[in-house]
């Protein structure tokens, strides 16, 4: 070392230390407190290396290049195979992933299971085989929060729970890596496609009126990064109060990657002044002995495993993307890796079908040659399609199994063994009259590929991808589809062009004989008994409600078959404002959240009643009054985006007895074997 900038050297080192020391061993926090009940907490997110277009596209029309691919999992293990959600495309931050797609929700699924005997409800799954598949089931399902649909029944021990096909099922879980969330505004304020206000069709009831139920980025996500969702978990909660034994956050992951760089900026000041063993000696002791004291032992060892044994090879973990992608290099694929073992997943894109009363369609987003891939349809096996078969329900009560729970509570079980209905979700299965097992397509947007004979453009075929088990599973007993050898989407199909598709066209399948004999069935009977008008619902509100301001509770009244709810944050009147009211109420002001998080999420969603109106320059906006059953609150300047309809609990489409039949799987295509275990004709409802 050389003694004339000893002194400096050393006091900018301490110094650095110190600095390093604090930031490291600081617990962040980020939020804000919020009036009225309400939460809003944020981590920091550290920003990702974006790549270039020509190491993107590498030539290609960007229109042409695929923005999101379906592949094997970077979680992925022998033991449990898994999906993988990629962006094909550079993906910015707060943008929508792929395009939204459809909600189906079932109603009490698991009740419509449980039946009695002996004045006891059978609710153990080794005694009640189909109450275990549908447990098995809800590994894939949602709460219908995100899309609006918690509304749509009520009662003591109900429960909805909901199919989101795409990056519902196929978005990946790693609480370190989250990427993704729900935008529950896409869902809330949906176009209303292909909709007929107060007409009576045969369409009525037949598919969800819930959709574009989008994917944002919560950050930049690069190409050829996996998508992870969250799934509600706080990753960060395993702290056992002291800050030092919690696994790394991706706060500690910022931080590291900041050190790194005033590691760089160090080590390159001093460069003419450290001889090679000094500088080893120097790094060493900020990486073993400074580092368990400013992040404690159990970081200080995960951090000094993640940096490297040389300090001139820090500048590579920068530039791979820092330590946190570091730590997970698989969750990164090439746009070679990706093309050569993904599919790609946004050939289609929702609109309003070109069918008449048909509700949404499928679009080709470019043109697809014939014989191409239109999209993946990865499969969930339900091996028993008579958990979708509807009964009456009631309640019973049951002692509780939480210990902090007094006294008994309410469970639903049938009311009797007859049926009246099937799930929705019936309508969107893959199945065979042969066989009791059906098919649940959980691919991007393939859920909105409509029927038709004359326009077929499209076929399904059984996937030769490597990561399927389809010959393998085939053989296999359908009951057995479920145990854990089997407890993963090892089943994938794809939806192939028949002819040359070009952008923009509708694709359509042809559902099969079967289907087209009961849906003219259904006609014909809906002909026979349907009311002259229809119910205008929640969807024909919202989108009358687009361009005009909601009525107040004075003015003229809504249908009773539907309520007004507004997403809610508030803040205190500004200082010196009054603040509570003549009557009493508590007064507080509308307000965005100081995160930058969205707040027109379903946690802020409550009941209101709309007092007054102004249409102003800068938007619309309603004056609201909000109980909470203890005290009134009257919340001023809500805008005009945060007061929505929603249809009230048994009034919505869904509740109607529609069309109900799943779509046929070519026989020339279904398996001989164990799969073919039921009778000709299934049972009619």
């Amino acid at each position: 070392m050389k003694n004339p900038h000893f002194s400096r050297m050393w006091f900018t080192l301490l110094s650095f230390l110190f600095t390093w020391m604090i930031a490291l061993s600081t617990k962040s926090a980020a939020g804000m407190s919020l009036p009225s009940n309400t939460t809003d907490s944020e981590g920091s997110v550290p920003t990702e290396p974006v790549a270039s277009d020509d190491d993107e596209y590498d030539g290609e029309d960007e229109s042409e290049h695929c923005g999101l691919y379906m592949a094997i999992s970077s979680t992925t293990t022998p033991e449990e195979p898994k999906w993988g959600y990629y962006a094909g495309k550079n993906i910015p931050a707060k943008s929508p992933i792929g395009f939204g797609d459809i909600a189906i929700h079932t109603f009490n699924l698991m009740a419509n299971q449980i039946y009695m005997e002996n004045d006891q409800p059978v609710d153990d799954f080794d005694r009640n085989p189909r109450a275990n598949l549908v447990d098995w089931l809800e590994q894939f399902l949602w709460v219908p929060n995100s899309s609006g649909g918690q509304f749509e029944v009520a009662g003591e021990g109900t429960r909805i729970i909901t199919a989101v096909p795409g990056g519902g099922v196929l978005g990946g879980y790693n609480p370190k890596m989250t990427n993704a969330d729900w935008n529950h505004s896409s869902a809330y304020h949906r176009e209303a496609l292909n909709e007929y206000p107060g007409v009576s069709h045969p369409g009525r009831g037949a598919y969800s009126t819930y959709y574009n139920l989008e994917l944002a980025s919560t950050e930049t996500i690069p190409a050829g990064k996996e998508i992870f969702l969250n799934y509600g978990e706080n990753w960060d909660g395993s702290s056992n109060g002291d800050g030092k034994t919690d696994p790394l956050t991706r706060s500690d992951y910022k931080k590291v990657d900041q050190t790194i760089e005033k590691m760089i900026s160090f080590f390159e000041k001093y460069h003419d002044d450290l001889d090679k063993n000094t500088k080893t000696e120097i790094y060493n002791f900020m990486v073993q002995d400074v580092m368990s004291a400013a992040a404690g032992k159990e970081k200080g060892k995960r951090i000094a495993d993640i940096l490297p044994e040389n300090p001139d090879n820090l500048g590579d973990i920068l530039e791979r993307g820092g330590s946190f992608h570091l730590n997970s290099p698989a969750s990164i694929r090439s746009p070679e890796w990706l093309k050569t073992n993904g599919i790609c997943m946004d050939n289609i894109r929702p609109g309003p079908s070109t069918i008449p009363y048909a509700g949404r369609g499928a679009f080709a987003t470019r043109a697809i040659e014939k014989g191409s891939t239109v999209a993946p349809v990865p499969l969930v096996q339900i091996p028993d399609d008579k958990i979708f078969q509807m009964h009456q329900v009631k309640a019973i009560q049951v002692p509780a199994i939480e210990k902090d729970t007094d006294g008994p509570i309410a469970m639903l079980v049938r009311d009797s063994e007859e049926t009246f209905s099937r799930q929705l979700m019936y309508n969107y299965v893959y199945g065979h009259p042969e066989s009791s097992l059906v098919l649940l397509p959980v691919g991007a947007v393939v859920n909105f590929i409509n029927h038709s004979k004359e326009r077929v453009n499209a076929k399904l075929v059984w996937s030769d991808h490597l990561n399927s088990k389809n010959t393998q599973w085939f053989a296999e007993d359908p009951q057995k589809l479920i145990d854990d050898e089997h407890s993963h989407l090892g089943l994938l199909m794809e939806i192939v062009a028949t002819k040359d598709i070009a952008e923009g066209d509708e694709i359509f399948l042809d559902y099969g004989d079967d289907w087209q004999v009961a849906w003219d069935k259904h006609v014909a009977a809906f002909e026979k008994i349907k009311p002259g008008t229809w119910p205008i619902t929640a969807l024909d509100l919202n989108q009358e409600h687009k361009t005009k301001l909601i009525r107040t509770k004075d003015e003229q009244p809504y249908p009773d078959n539907v309520s007004i709810k507004c997403f809610l944050m508030v803040k205190k009147p500004k200082e010196g404002e009054p603040e509570v009211d003549e009557q009493g109420r508590r007064i507080r002001v509308w307000s965005e959240a100081d995160s930058g998080k969205p707040n027109i999420v379903s946690d802020y969603l409550f009941d209101c009643e709309v007092i007054s109106s102004s249409e102003t320059p800068e938007g619309r906006f309603y004056d609201v009054v909000w109980s909470n059953g203890e005290s009134t609150t009257l919340v001023q300047k809500v805008p005009h985006k945060a007061v929505v309809f929603v249809d009230n609990p048994g009034t919505s489409d869904q509740h109607f007895l529609g069309f109900r039949h799943y779509i046929g799987i070519p026989d020339e295509i279904f398996p001989q074997g164990p799969w073919r275990n039921a009778n000709s004709d299934k049972e009619e409802l």
